[in-house]
């Protein structure tokens, strides 16, 4: 259960009055009770501007996420009542009912598009949000464990207490940006790919190879090549790249042959195979110059391997 109080309410000084305390003894006597605080009242640290509405759910959210609550029984009281409805309804102050369209782009860069529009980087309000949504990502759906996006975050803090806090609110602030889509329980995370359209998933579940093509715009998450948990997707992804394009070379016309070999080789320049197909290509469209510029460029290359 979780404690949703009015405009103003001190926790400490509410557990002094004899009634107040007799009833939260009784809850605690059947049920797991939690006295949510809001953010600027109470306990908490004071602040200039009031939080909406809006913003009250979502700390309402990141509470619960910390105290490891899926779900629970909201008693309310006062302002409280409409906080406990909006949470229960996922309703916004605007009533929009719908999910908003969002999708993540992670090939060849990183952008998240809600509705059409890109949320900018200045718009997250912290790196760590970015940084667990693209760890997420690269899970594929699977869940992360808490500990592995802490030591994401925050790899030499140690007061595991104030870090499960931290990153229960750079949870809240992916959520916000998603219109929901992350999954939590007590010990991992997950991104639900039924809520997000994310590029890497289309691609490599794409019907054909020229939908895969199409998709891959450049490598993995390039701005993150050297972190490990990017590393098997990233080499999946490429993989995926230059299977569908041998497959299309195979029946496609030189000039198509020719773009395709050239995308290979800019994906990776040490392709023999790329560079065999660019240099047939040319051949074919009757481009000797050309051919032998593409012969000398990839013997150039070659000799950097020797």
């Amino acid at each position: 259960m979780v404690g949703i109080p009015p405009t103003a309410q001190n926790i400490e000084a509410s557990w002094e009055w004899k009634d107040i305390r007799v009833m939260l003894e009784e809850f605690g006597s059947f049920t797991r009770y939690l006295a949510f605080d809001k953010r600027g009242t109470g306990t908490s640290s004071r602040r200039s501007k009031i939080p909406g509405i809006d913003e009250r759910v979502e700390d309402l959210k990141a509470v619960m996420d910390a105290a490891g609550f899926e779900t629970a029984h909201l008693f309310a009281c006062s302002e409280g009542g409409p906080m406990a409805i909006m949470f229960a309804t996922g309703n916004v102050t605007d009533r929009k009912i719908s999910t908003p369209n969002v999708r993540i782009e992670t090939l060849g860069h990183f952008r998240v598009l809600v509705d059409g529009e890109e949320f900018s980087s200045s718009d997250w309000g912290s790196r760590h949000a970015r940084q667990i949504l693209k760890r997420l990502i690269a899970a594929r759906g699977w869940p992360v464990t808490r500990d592995q996006l802490i030591d994401l975050c925050w790899p030499d803090e140690s007061d595991m207490r104030r870090l499960s806090a931290r990153l229960s609110v750079q949870l809240s602030l992916v959520r916000k940006v998603l219109g929901g889509g992350v999954i939590a329980d007590r010990s991992s995370v997950r991104l639900d790919l039924n809520h997000v359209s994310v590029d890497l998933e289309q691609m490599l579940t794409a019907a054909n190879d020229s939908q895969a093509l199409e998709l891959f715009q450049g490598d993995f998450l390039p701005d993150d090549v050297y972190e490990d948990w990017s590393v098997g997707v990233r080499d999946e992804a490429r993989s995926h790249f230059f299977k569908s394009a041998e497959s299309i070379i195979e029946v496609e016309q030189p000039g198509t042959r020719e773009s395709i070999a050239r995308r290979m080789i800019e994906v990776d320049r040490y392709d023999f195979r790329g560079h065999e197909i660019l240099i047939e290509a040319l051949q074919e469209m009757d481009q000797p110059r050309l051919a032998d510029q593409a012969r000398e460029r990839w013997e150039s290359i070659s000799a950097e391997i020797i």
